[in-house]
């Protein structure tokens, strides 16, 4: 069996302090990547064998077979993960959770909270597409670092993986080990590089106050300079720390969503699902704010957007090299972009037009004994949709319906 983690990469550019802008830094984070690269051997858990009721002399048929994980033991993943941390981490447990971290009680706070969001989101995700899944029996595990270069040594010395990590990397769901590893977005590259940018203007604004004018009309016109200087950064500030909430609610429901779709056999573990279905699932759970509900009923505008305009400049990967898609040394990089806001938009299109056969597609994935992978990718597809290039007409003909419709509204 062929294992993976899953891993969150963010891509950005650089962000000039001086003319800060929140909506183009959330729109340039969210552009994110998810990659699968190998790990060790090691089996994320065999399947489980149903309790048989035999008589002697007699044989029972055993029931179709269900492909799904075994849940390791909360506390031997607590020991593994311990082996690898210092000392300084502690333990914050709550009913489905446990969350280790040397992050501050405010943001574990915040993370407990989504982690518990994420969990009542996917459990009515598979109630609405009729496969209901035995949520997690043990807790589960979240590994938080408040640091970066903490988080890429632990990758390193705690995941048995025949790749590195990318530098770039926010965070990553681990089949093998059950757990769940990201950092707090206040350590992210982007946001260091905002706050850097905050802070040099901060003392420039310190040195332009400590400069005196005998002129009275010169002084006073230096205060109103400073005071709006002042209250620029402040909400400068207010914005970054709104963006690191926003962010940090992304990343921990993005992780959430494959742990727990991992654990309870909502994915399969044989490989039936291609990189679409990971990503654009994920990608339909992220949310900045997990008081509102969320999942692939609701609408992301900024990745709607986005893929508007790649499918307006006629950047889309074909369906069916969508669909078969395993590995991302398949695409180039520039085109990774592409390939994640487009798994997003194909989910969102089958739940909202292709439930019942999404839902069909899904089970036959985890339950049918005749499929193999990645033999029978496009033939299960096609079998559950219809043929491939019939179906990706009539995906981009809705699109740009909506598109155009979009455009007539105030």
């Amino acid at each position: 069996m062929e294992t993976g983690l899953r891993t969150l990469l963010l891509m950005h550019p650089s962000i000039p302090g001086s003319s800060f802008d929140m909506k183009s830094l959330l729109c340039s984070i969210l552009t994110i990547l998810m990659l699968s690269t190998g790990v060790s051997a090691e089996e994320p858990g065999g399947q489980p064998q149903p309790p048989r009721d035999e008589q002697p002399g007699t044989e029972t048929a055993p029931p179709p077979p269900e492909f799904v994980l075994v849940q390791k033991p909360i506390q031997e993943l607590v020991e593994q993960a311990r082996a690898c941390l210092d000392d300084t981490f502690r333990i914050h447990e709550d009913r489905f959770w446990i969350i280790l971290t040397d992050a501050d009680y405010k943001s574990i706070e915040h993370i407990g909270r989504d982690l518990k969001a994420a969990r009542h989101q996917f459990n009515r995700l598979c109630q609405v597409l009729g496969s209901v899944r035995p949520m997690p029996r043990e807790k589960m595990l979240c590994i938080v670092f408040h640091d970066q270069k903490a988080f890429l040594d632990f990758f390193t010395r705690c995941e048995s993986s025949t790749e590195a990590l990318p530098p770039t990397a926010g965070g990553y769901f681990s089949p093998a080990k059950q757990w769940i590893v990201f950092y707090e977005p206040r350590g992210f590259p982007v946001v260091r590089e905002a706050q850097d940018n905050l802070a040099e203007s901060e003392d420039q604004l310190a040195e332009f106050e400590a400069e005196q004018h005998r002129d009275p009309k010169k002084a006073a016109r230096q205060r109103e300079i400073a005071e709006s200087w002042s209250k620029q950064l402040d909400r400068h500030h207010e914005g970054i720390q709104a963006f690191e909430r926003e962010l940090r609610t992304s990343v921990t429901v993005h992780e959430a969503f494959h742990q727990l779709s991992s654990i309870t056999g909502f994915v399969d573990s044989r490989g039936g699902w291609t990189l679409w279905l990971h990503e654009g699932f994920a990608t339909c759970f992220e949310t900045d704010d997990t008081a509102y509900a969320f999942g692939p009923s609701h609408e992301s505008e900024l990745r709607r957007n986005v893929f508007r305009s790649m499918l307006a400049k006629n950047e889309l990967l074909p369906l069916r090299k969508l669909v078969a898609l395993r590995t991302y040394s398949a695409l180039p990089q520039h085109r990774l972009p592409v390939f994640y806001h487009q798994s997003y938009a194909l989910v969102r299109w089958l739940y909202r037009f292709r439930r019942t056969q999404l839902n069909s597609y899904i089970r036959a994935l985890r339950e049918r004994p005749d499929l193999e992978f990645p033999r029978d990718d496009i033939k299960v597809f096609e079998e559950y949709f219809g043929p491939i290039e019939r179906l990706e007409r009539r995906w981009m003909r809705d699109e740009l319906d909506d598109w155009a419709v979009s455009q007539t509204q105030p």
